[in-house]
């Protein structure tokens, strides 16, 4: 004979709950903290807009 599962080892049905994240920042240091380990950019590596010459 087969035994029922309890109640709290059921799967829930339907979408799963989004995480509420609760942060102590504004999002301005969040930002900050999240770019700051970020290199700066290389202007030597940049791609300039170029003119495309037409035959």
């Amino acid at each position: 004979m087969t035994k029922k599962k309890p109640s709290s080892e059921h799967k829930k049905r339907g979408r799963p709950e989004t995480r509420i994240i609760k942060l102590d920042a504004t999002p301005e240091q969040a930002a900050r903290a999240f770019f700051s380990h970020v290199k700066p950019a290389d202007p030597s590596r940049r791609l300039h807009n170029r003119k495309l010459k037409r035959a």
